[in-house]
């Protein structure tokens, strides 16, 4: 599905210390065959990045951030530009997280301007998209998804939709413990693979939403599915070591 290895993106929300950078990134570099052939990317908070940064550097380890202005510079106080993070060596952004899009009103729009941001200083937008429990019930997912899609694919084109990196995560899913069944994972990605096929797109499609070691392997054996995004199983190094080892056993 447009890529060579499974990837696994650690996600650490608003969580972390400079401690916890040093003892995680030392766990994950003196067990890299653990997850040889898995791309593995870290996102702690802005504060954070710095530190990951130096502790990553020279390693298989990617280093990614959890969010970007949808400005380039100016007066935005609080907000940080895709060339900052870009400049600290960020490889990956997220993008469009269901909890930027509750609590911080991101629309769409918005999120397709931070996508071109991010683009524009050469980093990979992990695109988040997802559906609401009510949506799920309505049996309205497929197009709550596909028009979170569009609004992007639209503002951008499709030769550099292609760049992206697609991560869904059905919000009813996310820190509940409920983790999407494998069929109505196949059924989501099955259906934004062909669309995307009929425009000539190839990406890849990351599943997230309450992964963990246990069902790691099996989420990532799907066939539609390139990765996992990874919110509070990223937090625990040894946890997290042995989830990307089962993705890599799953690959």
């Amino acid at each position: 599905m447009g890529v060579k290895s499974k990837i696994v993106i650690g996600n650490w929300k608003m969580n972390g210390s400079a401690e916890l950078v040093e003892s995680f990134t030392r766990t994950m570099l003196d067990n890299q065959a653990a997850y040889a052939g898995i791309r593995v990317v870290l996102c702690p908070p802005f504060t954070l990045l710095q530190a990951m940064a130096d502790a990553l550097e020279g390693g298989p380890i990617l280093l990614g951030a959890q969010n970007v202005s949808e400005f380039e510079q100016g007066a935005h106080t609080g907000e940080i530009s895709a060339p900052m993070l870009a400049s600290m060596g960020t490889k990956m952004v997220i993008i469009g997280h269901s909890e930027r899009r509750a609590s911080r009103g991101e629309n769409d729009r918005i999120i397709a301007a931070k996508v071109k941001q991010a683009l524009s200083v050469g980093m990979v937008p992990v695109l988040c998209v997802g559906e609401t429990a009510e949506e799920k019930a309505r049996g309205d997912s497929g197009a709550v998804v596909w028009q979170q899609l569009s609004v992007v694919l639209h503002a951008i084109g499709s030769e550099l939709f292609g760049q992206l990196i697609v991560a869904y995560e059905p919000i009813w899913a996310i820190g509940s413990g409920s983790t999407a069944s494998t069929d109505d994972i196949l059924t989501i990605t099955t259906a934004i693979h062909a669309k995307l096929a009929q425009l000539g797109i190839q990406l890849p499609l990351l599943y997230g939403g309450s992964v963990n070691a246990g069902n790691a392997a099996q989420i990532s054996s799907l066939p539609t599915i390139s990765g996992l995004l990874v919110g509070g199983a990223s937090l625990q190094a040894g946890q997290f070591l042995l989830l990307c080892s089962n993705t890599a056993k799953g690959a």
